[in-house]
């Protein structure tokens, strides 16, 4: 049987493993101090992961029409220190639009610079069966990829203008010429098997089209007001156009507004927002309702 004083050494040693083992419990435990959002990597910096899941009732980007049915649009994405990596997804309810682009962007003190990588996969794409819809094809006659960079300012609250241009620096703005043919037959081959393909291909120079935005916002209640204006042109003329215009090399192309606010049904909020917009270059106009999930 132990003496009293045996008993105090023996339970003291007993506290001292236990104080021991919960050491690394609480070395393990450490990140939980952080918001749910945010990691920390070895360096110290905060890493904010962002998931976000729209609802929309047609898709509508830089005076595009690109899908005219209701879609799903997701975004997944990593930022730390001002830079933000991410993937965007698109789907049509129809299951005819899909679209895969990957991102990067820096942004510090109102200057943002970002680059797109933007794959839409979509059944007869742009209206060219020969290009490929190979999510791997980077061949500039043949890819449905192109890359999009961007550079835009926003002034302080005082005057909250943003301006922003985005240059095609890569793929599918290139002028379309002719594919080869067959001289049997006359026909145009896209594949090495010889299937016909009646159609043309972009073996022409890279356009550079741009696209030049100019946007103000404007505080209501309950709702915020954006209204923007864009313009598109091309560096180099190719074939008398740019991939936003019809037939003109330069031309008005997105003229519009954008209403938003958060909708609140019980404890649950959901930020929507109402874009209607006209093009003048296509002569179109759309209305677009995206409600964010979450």
């Amino acid at each position: 049987m132990d003496t009293p004083i045996g008993g105090m050494q023996t339970m003291k040693r007993a506290m001292l493993i236990v104080g021991m083992l919960m050491l690394p419990v609480r070395a393990s435990a450490a990140p939980s101090d952080l918001p749910p959002e945010a990691v920390a990597n070895p360096a110290g910096i905060p890493v904010d992961i962002d998931l976000s899941l729209q609802f929309k009732t047609m898709h509508y980007w830089r005076g595009y029409r690109v899908c005219d049915s209701p879609m799903f649009a997701s975004d997944l994405s990593l930022s730390a220190a001002g830079f933000r990596v991410g993937l965007w997804g698109g789907v049509g309810l129809t299951g005819a639009y899909k679209e895969f682009d990957y991102y990067a962007s820096f942004s510090k003190w109102g200057l943002t610079v970002a680059l797109w990588d933007i794959y839409n996969f979509s059944d007869g794409a742009d209206g060219y069966l020969t290009t490929s819809a190979d999510a791997f094809e980077y061949k500039s006659a043949l890819t449905r990829h192109f890359l999009d960079l961007t550079v835009a300012y926003q002034l302080p609250k005082a005057f909250p203008l943003k301006a922003s241009m985005s240059t095609i620096v890569y793929g599918r703005d290139r002028g379309i010429g002719p594919l080869p043919t067959d001289p049997a037959t006359g026909n145009a081959y896209l594949t090495p098997d010889s299937v016909p393909v009646p159609l043309r291909q972009r073996n022409g120079d890279n356009r550079y089209s741009v696209y030049a935005e100019l946007s103000f916002p404007v505080k209501t209640s309950p709702a915020e007001l954006n209204f923007f204006v864009a313009g598109a042109f091309s560096f180099r003329d190719v074939d008398g156009r740019n991939f936003y215009t019809n037939d003109h090399r330069v031309g008005i192309v997105n003229v519009g507004l954008t209403g938003s606010r958060t909708l609140s049904i019980r404890t649950l909020k959901f930020p929507i927002a109402l874009t209607a917009a006209v093009n003048p270059e296509w002569r179109t106009v759309a209305m677009e309702l995206a409600i964010k999930i979450f």
